[in-house]
């Protein structure tokens, strides 16, 4: 059994056993002892035992299974004979066993829309009228069976904020992240922390609305067609370096009341032939129903423009990127790519985003403004002159690295007894010198002119 979440495959494999008047044996082959032979067939032996006296039937889950793990699995079936049920998020070949794939698709939209509204009738404060596309939302969010539906309402319903609760709940009892090859970030920025253009700061509400009416608009009134493809959204935010687009991406998960998996390009992208794909796959199948954005920082190293084959390598670079290609229109959910060479990116891709945001070096009113929200209500300061700092050449990355430079200036000065821990001035000309010599680049006349 295959295609489904975890505990719909489970219910699947039940429902199979039942029917043929069998019990069932739950195992896991992410915990057998793949390093201890005896105990893998003292296994064996207890499996056949059970199918002998009571006709259980075993369903082994193979979704969390390394390779070893899989071999393992394949040989404690063959050492068992009998029915088995595996249960894993594609077709898995058993070495040298007969075996017949069967596709679990998850619930359809209107069943899980239709759960979550008979559950939210005990959420308080929530009024009727709105239930219902609240309902539309999370099911398009979040792939989770009866059960859990039920608790995660309960869970909010015993919090003080039941609404913002709802979402952290529904989170907590879908697929977790894959390990190393995602960082969750669960972000408070706000869009008032954002500056950017106004036709920048449009476009970004614009894709947030699109991505929270998703599920209304293409699966529930149908736009997305029959042809089988998912029903996500992705975006591209290209622009130079530190000019907001991940905080930008961290601001729409905020407003989505979603989570952030920035995936880990070191992890994913391996040397070995097969690899890569394999680990964005099982990004993209942990993502699928998880309540998740999923954001691709530098994606040109991931999408970049397919060449002509050479040798082999060049041909395995294009099957990944053709894997992307795929997986990236299966996705049912928001995912957004920052790059800060857009023209890099393959063509084939470019077809396929929705929306296309392109992030500008702020100006200098913008600057004063990023000045202006920098500190912290909790960082002394004295004396700053918005105005003046804007004619540092910096982007918002820029900004922040400076002041945090000053921040501890201010700090040290304070720890061995000289003026107060204030943040001024003279503190952050001196954080701004030290910080553009980093990026090898001298501060200008210009850029200093009235600082005295």
């Amino acid at each position: 059994l295959h295609g489904a979440s975890r505990p719909r495959l489970a219910a699947a494999a039940a429902a199979v056993a039942e029917a043929e008047g069998a019990g069932h044996l739950r195992l896991r082959a992410d915990r057998l002892p793949v390093d201890r032979p005896e105990a893998l067939a003292a296994l064996a032996t207890a499996l056949r035992r059970e199918r002998a006296l009571e006709g259980g039937w075993p369903v082994l889950d193979l979704l969390d299974a390394e390779p070893r793990a899989l071999a393992a699995a394949f040989t404690l079936a063959q050492a068992a004979p009998g029915p088995w049920i595996f249960l894993s998020g594609a077709p898995v070949a058993p070495d040298e066993l007969p075996f017949a794939p069967v596709e679990v698709p998850p619930d359809p939209l209107p069943t899980r829309a239709a759960r979550w509204h008979d559950a939210l009738d005990g959420l308080p404060g929530l009024p009727a009228a709105e239930r219902g596309a609240l309902a539309l939302r999370l099911a398009g969010s979040f792939h989770l069976g009866a059960g859990p539906t039920r608790v995660a309402v309960a869970q909010a319903a015993a919090d003080p904020d039941p609404a913002g609760a709802l979402w952290r709940a529904a989170a907590a009892h879908a697929a977790p992240a894959p390990g190393a090859l995602v960082q969750v970030r669960r972000s408070r920025a706000g869009w008032a922390e954002l500056v950017v253009e106004p036709k920048v700061l449009t476009a970004l509400v614009d894709l947030a609305d699109t991505a929270r009416d998703r599920a209304h608009v293409l699966e529930a009134w149908g736009l997305a067609g029959r042809s089988g493809r998912g029903a996500g959204i992705t975006a591209l935010f290209s622009g130079p370096s530190g000019t907001g687009k991940t905080l930008a991406a961290e601001v729409i998960a905020n407003a989505l009341h979603l989570a952030l998996w920035r995936v880990d390009l070191s992890s994913v992208v391996s040397k070995y032939i097969g690899e890569t794909e394999k680990n964005l796959g099982r990004v993209f199948d942990a993502a699928d129903g998880a309540g998740v954005v999923l954001l691709f920082d530098e994606a040109d190293a991931l999408f970049a423009r397919r060449g002509e084959v050479q040798d082999a390598h060049d041909r395995n670079a294009n099957l990944e990127v053709g894997y992307l290609l795929q997986r990236m229109e299966d996705f049912n959910g928001l995912a957004i790519l920052t790059t800060n060479m857009a023209d890099q990116l393959d063509g084939a891709f470019q077809r396929r985003i929705r929306a296309h945001v392109r992030f500008a070096f702020p100006d200098a009113a913008q600057r004063a403004a990023l000045w202006l929200r920098v500190f912290p209500e909790g960082v002394p300061t004295e004396g700053l002159d918005p105005e003046r700092l804007a004619q540092l050449q910096l982007s918002g990355a820029g900004v922040r690295a400076v002041a945090t430079r000053a921040a501890f200036r201010a700090a040290r000065r304070a720890r061995q007894g000289g003026a107060p821990a204030a943040v001024t001035m003279d503190d952050l000309r001196e954080a701004a010198i030290a910080e553009l010599a980093q990026q090898g680049r001298p501060v200008s006349e210009r850029e200093l002119r009235g600082w005295g």
